[in-house]
């Protein structure tokens, strides 16, 4: 992978280390129809933080306007959704949107 900025990283970078066995392992409980609701619950507001902080550090990127605007616009609309994700389905769904988002960052 190449970092869009070798000094000021943004997206998986972001992400604590420690959610990157939860992620793997509640995307494929997903496929089977499971839901480890503790290791969701710990994982998502991990989830939340790292886009935010993503969306912090790619505003002090030097794009130009064609290259900002639809990654901010993505960026929140993920946001938002993920906000909004009160059941565990909605949960899983966030987690997999951030981390797909975060990994296409680079």
């Amino acid at each position: 992978m190449k970092y869009i900025n070798e000094k000021k990283r943004a997206g998986w970078d972001d992400l604590y280390e420690d959610c990157f066995e939860g992620i793997n392992k509640i995307i494929e409980d997903n496929l089977e129809l499971k839901h480890d609701e503790t290791l969701i619950k710990a994982v998502f507001p991990k989830m939340i933080k790292a886009l935010e902080k993503a969306i912090i550090r790619m505003k002090d990127l030097n794009y130009d306007e064609l290259m900002k605007k639809p990654w901010f616009a993505k960026a929140q609309n993920i946001s938002e959704f993920s906000k909004n994700a009160e059941t565990v389905n909605k949960k899983v769904i966030s987690i997999n949107m951030i981390d797909q988002f975060l990994r296409a960052t680079y």
